[in-house]
């Protein structure tokens, strides 16, 4: 697969974007300046292009534009269903609302965020805040957007996160598979959900994202060592 063809299989031009949500483009690029949508997660422009995540890459033949994941629909909507000065700190609390929500039934059932939440699972104030802020600056980056497979909400994202950092703690960033808390089969899970989670990526983005190092290259070493 080419990038163009990723690019079209997964992502809206800004203008498509757009057309679907039923706005004009100039209202995407005031959404954007006002902190209440996320930045588009590609950017092609002269045979390069700009990933949210890893930065300039080579795209030769890739078309100009900007490329947003079809989620931000629901982002535009909700963006638009706030009005006011400030909807930017409305949007940007609710953000923070949700997702400490559902990074407590996480701590709870999945894994745990240490960083966040005591033993007894009450949130630790200045860690969950912490945590929370550089998920919001990753929204707004739109990388999400490039990295998770259906990111309409908080509880999507969350899940997607947590289920990276569960397995590189295990794994030691994808260089384990035997001496770690969990046993084969219960890793592979694990793996089969992160890949059910996150995004396949670009052909240029691929080769050094957690995908590759999480999913494929993980599942060769545990296949190797059995």
């Amino acid at each position: 697969m080419t990038v163009q063809e990723y690019l079209d299989r997964h992502y809206y031009t800004a203008e498509q974007l757009a057309d679907y949500s039923g706005v004009p483009v100039t209202l995407l690029e005031s959404l954007m300046a006002q902190h209440l949508i996320p930045r588009p997660s590609d950017k092609v422009a002269g045979d390069i292009l700009t990933s949210s995540a890893f930065g300039e890459l080579d795209a030769q033949g890739a078309k100009a534009g900007s490329y947003y994941h079809p989620s931000s629909q629901q982002w535009i909507a909700r963006a638009q269903s706030i009005a006011g000065e400030k909807a930017a700190d409305a949007l940007e609390k609710f953000f923070f609302v949700n997702m400490a929500v559902e990074l407590s039934h996480l701590n709870h059932r999945m894994y745990r965020l240490i960083d966040a939440f005591d033993e007894n699972g009450r949130p630790l104030a200045s860690g969950l805040e912490a945590r929370i802020a550089g998920y919001w600056q990753s929204f707004l980056k739109g990388i999400f957007g490039l990295c998770v497979a259906n990111p309409v909400s908080e509880r999507e994202i969350a899940e997607k996160e947590i289920l990276q950092e569960k397995l590189t703690t295990l794994t030691n960033n994808g260089e384990q598979c035997e001496g770690i808390l969990l046993s084969r089969k219960e890793l592979l899970l694990l793996v089969d959900q992160y890949e059910a989670s996150s995004m396949p990526f670009s052909p240029v983005e691929y080769p050094i994202s957690s995908r590759k190092r999480l999913v494929d290259d993980l599942r060769l070493k545990c296949a190797q060592s059995s």
